[in-house]
């Protein structure tokens, strides 16, 4: 009975993914299970050895919330986004004299990028389809070499479901948008979710690198080449952009003359 009415309650005071985190932060709450205790532990040792074995020097996160899971972190240059006024205003004074780290609404993004781009607990709360896909597309847009995601990848919802609670399984979307980004590893949780006892998580970590190859595989979906070159595909035609792709692969890989189909991208 007691669930029944606090899915019902979670309910009434939901209206839209930002609006609930907004209030959230404004009524006291903070970021979740996630970031405090064991679970923040165990995400700071892993991120802080990859940053470490993979010589990363700029980190991006998007949804980086209050920032106690941060405290933790050992990055040598941090930029974080976060669709919550209140969280922003919270880590900027709870970093206000570290000088490597800044924060900014999400709304403030202007296409900066980093070495590794994180997105930390965040993806199973993007509840709808637009948010989800805008912020996916954000997420691997910032990374210039790595992106980890760490959440559930599965499209079995909760019972009860909770209303700021949606599980995808976003490494299909990945596969579908973002080809010339490879997972390459996939790391269990050391603290897996209980159902008797409600502790633990569902959430894995995903490694995914940037292709070194490119290849004219992703035709049809989103620029997946024209970055691993650095051209800025707001500066060419379709066509000249075409041209110079297939241009500078002859040259790079010696591939013999190849053609290149259409690559299309959002406006």
């Amino acid at each position: 009975m007691f669930v029944r009415f606090y899915v019902w309650m979670a309910k009434r005071r939901f209206s839209e993914s930002g609006r609930y985190w907004e209030n959230r932060y404004e009524s006291g709450g903070n970021s979740g299970d996630g970031s405090y205790g064991a679970l923040a532990a165990f995400k700071a040792e892993i991120l802080n050895k990859f940053v470490d074995d993979n010589a990363i020097q700029t980190v991006i996160e998007f949804g980086g919330g209050d920032g106690n899971r941060l405290q933790l972190a050992n990055y040598p240059s941090y930029r974080g986004f976060d669709i919550s006024n209140n969280a922003i205003e919270i880590c900027q004074k709870k970093f206000h004299d570290d000088d490597n780290k800044s924060f900014s609404l999400m709304s403030e993004y202007n296409d900066e990028a980093a070495d590794l781009s994180l997105s930390l607990d965040v993806v199973f709360h993007l509840v709808e389809n637009d948010v989800f896909d805008q912020y996916m597309t954000a997420l691997f847009d910032a990374g210039l070499r790595f992106v980890i995601i760490y959440a559930s990848d599965t499209n079995e919802q909760d019972k009860p479901k909770l209303p700021h609670v949606f599980h995808r399984k976003f490494t299909d979307w990945v596969r579908l948008n973002k080809c010339e980004w490879s997972l390459q590893q996939v790391l269990d949780n050391r603290f897996p979710y209980d159902q008797v006892s409600g502790l633990g998580s569902l959430s894995k970590f995903f490694v995914h690198e940037l292709d070194n190859l490119p290849t004219n595989l992703c035709a049809g979906k989103e620029d997946c080449v024209t970055k691993q070159f650095g051209f800025n595909r707001r500066n060419h035609s379709k066509r000249s952009l075409r041209q110079k792709i297939a241009s500078t692969v002859t040259k790079s890989h010696g591939l013999g003359q190849i053609e290149v189909e259409p690559i299309y991208w959002k406006a």
